[in-house]
């Protein structure tokens, strides 16, 4: 690691007459940091960094279900009584820097809402905006009432709360930190129980998950008082304003799920799961390449929500695939590397150029995340039964339709044969999305776009 990290430090320069680092920093060793290393403390160098960190959070929110039965669902609507749920929603009562450097917080502890995870990766954030003051600033316009019941385990309290709400949203969390292996693929803290006794005395209630890998949900996530699901990851500091701007309509949700989720463990690698504390572990990947929705394509296990999903306020609809031989150098800054190759050509020089029609189908203008995927020939080498190979994300106006692009490099439909990469010549399959459906996994011959097509050499 050490010589990954110093050999680009070096290669650069930085180590001769470069300008010094400038920094500001807070925490617990705050005045330890800067004892150290003073730097230039008069630096603003968030400056509006929280706009972009905003934006991410809005972009990235992920809509899993939404139905308006009896007029809920999202966007939220005025609503006379709205009642909020949840640790997660709520600010640490112990400070901002309780968790630590880290951010490892201790579970069992009341931690208030999770915006970022654990481990060297995380830093402390100069403040944190809650689910809960980011509803409130909206509700307070619209006078609505908002009421809060902020501990998980008190479900008595939630049931009364739930009861007289003509909404409710419940903030659900599971934590991730580096150096700890999963040993639940579970909501933490009691909250399959939460939403459960919320759901049973509130025909509208919506649940946003806090976490940045899967949850299981056969709990809940068919009962028909869940009008709303939105995976929203850990957007950090500005976590309560980009959630209020998706529940309440403000952004159209475009985010798609990074990984699949699926209806048990079962459905899962059987190495996925700490089982037990052992001072030398050791895990056997048996998977190979069947990584996420690759396991699942090869095992053909149905999942609650496939890699790739996300739902808007708008739909889409897909046509037109088509795909052209554009032989050329790569222009995206990709760093070549030195993989063998049997071709006449780099592993990164484009090779195909594959469009396909967008249109925005609803009244409200919104985003697609455009996704193309292909699935190579039968072959020796056993590959995955798709793999995504590019996407773009299109912003449409209500009606209007455009185009997603994708260029197919060499190396994209190339695959591992010892001792090199080789292109099989034979029958491909372009699939540009899928038809989204958050019950059933659409089988090949019924996405949106299927196009078989015919790789020959030169």
């Amino acid at each position: 690691m050490v010589h990954r990290i110093l050999t680009p430090y070096y290669a650069l320069g930085q180590d001769s007459d470069y300008p010094s680092v400038q920094y500001n920093t807070s925490g617990i060793k705050a005045n330890q940091y800067l004892a150290l290393n003073p730097g230039n403390t008069n630096v603003n160098v968030q400056a509006d960094h929280y706009k972009v960190i905003r934006k991410i959070g809005e972009d990235s929110a992920t809509l899993l279900k939404n139905v308006h039965t009896n007029g809920g669902g999202l966007p939220l609507k005025k609503s006379k009584f709205l009642a909020v749920f949840g640790q997660d929603a709520g600010a640490n009562p112990d400070g901002l820097w309780y968790c630590g450097v880290f951010n490892q917080c201790p579970t069992g502890h009341f931690n208030g809402t999770y915006s970022v995870g654990g481990g060297s990766g995380s830093s402390f954030a100069p403040y944190i905006v809650t689910p809960l003051e980011g509803i409130r600033a909206r509700a307070n316009a619209n006078s609505t009432q908002v009421n809060w019941m902020l501990d998980d385990l008190d479900l008595d309290t939630a049931k009364l709360d739930a009861t007289i709400a003509d909404t409710s949203i419940v903030f659900t969390y599971a934590y991730q930190v580096e150096g700890l292996d999963r040993d639940n693929i579970t909501l933490w803290n009691n909250g399959d129980e939460l939403i459960n006794t919320v759901a049973a005395q509130c025909n509208n209630t919506i649940v946003v998950i806090h976490s940045g890998e899967p949850v299981l949900m056969e709990s809940w996530i068919e009962n028909p008082n869940i009008t709303a699901v939105v995976f929203a990851y850990y957007p950090g500091q500005e976590t309560g304003n980009a959630i209020a701007s998706v529940l309440y309509g403000e952004v159209n949700p475009s985010g798609k799920l990074p990984f699949t989720i699926g209806k048990s463990l079962s459905d899962y690698p059987s190495n996925g799961i700490a089982t037990g504390n052992t001072s030398d572990p050791h895990v056997v990947f048996e998977e190979g390449n069947l990584i996420d929705y690759r396991w699942f394509d090869a095992k053909n296990i149905t999942p609650r929500f496939e890699f790739g999903f996300g739902l808007s306020y708008t739909t889409f609809s897909y046509s037109d695939v088509k795909i052209k031989s554009t032989p050329g150098k790569p222009t995206d800054g990709i760093q070549l590397t030195n993989e063998p190759f049997d071709g006449n050509a780099t592993l990164y020089d484009v090779a195909y150029t594959v469009t396909a029609t967008v249109k925005n189908t609803g009244s409200l203008a919104g985003c697609e995340v455009a996704q193309l995927y292909l699935s190579y020939p039968t072959s020796q080498t056993k590959q995955p039964v798709r793999s995504l190979r590019g996407f773009d994300k299109l912003c449409i106006d209500g009606g209007k339709t455009q185009s997603a692009t994708f260029k197919l490099r060499q190396k994209d439909h190339a695959v591992w044969d010892v001792p090199s990469f080789a292109i099989e010549y034979n029958l491909y399959s372009l699939i540009a999305d899928y038809e989204p459906n958050a019950q059933i996994k659409m089988p090949l011959q019924k996405i949106y776009g299927a196009s078989p097509f015919v790789l020959t050499p030169g």
